[in-house]
């Protein structure tokens, strides 16, 4: 019967999940904060679906009910295909659209205003650590994934990643050079000669009425360009778009 219903949701539903690896791609570049950030098109759109498509989103073995948006904001997750989707109450429809990728992530949200009509958004904050490691080097990188969904227009931001990425590698001597294990292990126990790397992109995401700026930036190392001396930067809302306003030197 499960089956069953999987089979159905994905038939009502196949527009909204079409065509959607080349835009998961454009995710996982750099984010250099640039002049606009505009919604993104196809399958990470949030699209109205029916009452009928809503029972049945209910009814999967991997709908999830988000609890922190209660009492304002009706809202699950559910898991087609291993895709993650996010499914929305407006105030006389639901929206739904594809969230995820990766199943393997956790997500919080935040509920936000985005302006004067009271029109209202939210935060997806999307994390995941990844490593390995092996005898003579490795790496850990973690990230975190901002999406901002504007509720009553069912569009969706992507609003930056930050990350800390680690690097370390061993150039000392090894076995494969004369043969001698011993010799390699003293000198893999020496700090001097393990070297490492790191890049690092933080930030932290603020939204008010008509705004969103991004605070507390530290850029080590990473490609956003020139942002090592910048505290701040704010986009307002023009139309449907964000636009950059400021850049906030350090003082």
């Amino acid at each position: 019967m499960v089956y069953y219903r999987v089979i159905k949701v994905v038939s009502i539903l196949f527009i909204l999940f079409a065509n959607s690896l080349c835009v998961f791609a454009q995710e996982g570049e750099d984010f250099d904060f640039p002049v606009e950030i505009k919604s993104n098109d196809g399958p990470f759109s949030y699209t109205s679906i029916s009452a009928d498509s809503v029972n049945k989103i209910r009814g999967l073995q991997s709908t999830e009910k988000i609890d922190y948006l209660e009492p304002e904001v009706d809202m699950f997750k559910y898991i087609l295909d291993d895709k993650i989707y996010l499914a929305i109450k407006r105030d006389h429809d639901w929206i739904s659209g594809l969230l995820s990728y990766r199943s393997a992530l956790s997500f919080d949200y935040e509920l936000v205003m985005l302006n004067t009509n009271n029109d209202k958004g939210i935060i997806v904050t999307s994390s995941s650590i990844l490593g390995k490691g092996g005898r003579y080097g490795g790496y850990d990188y973690s990230s975190t994934t901002y999406s901002l969904i504007n509720i009553t227009t069912g569009k969706r931001y992507f609003l930056g990643e930050l990350y800390e990425n680690e690097n370390h590698w061993y150039e000392g001597y090894t076995a494969s050079d004369t043969g001698s294990e011993e010799r390699e292990m003293i000198e893999m126990d020496k700090e001097e000669n393990w070297k490492t790397n790191s890049e690092v992109l933080q930030f932290q995401i603020k939204v008010t009425p008509g705004k969103v700026r991004f605070e507390n930036i530290i850029c080590d190392n990473c490609n956003a360009e020139n942002l090592d001396a910048v505290s701040a930067v704010e986009y307002v809302w023009k139309e449907d778009r964000l636009i950059k306003d400021k850049v906030i030197p350090e003082k």
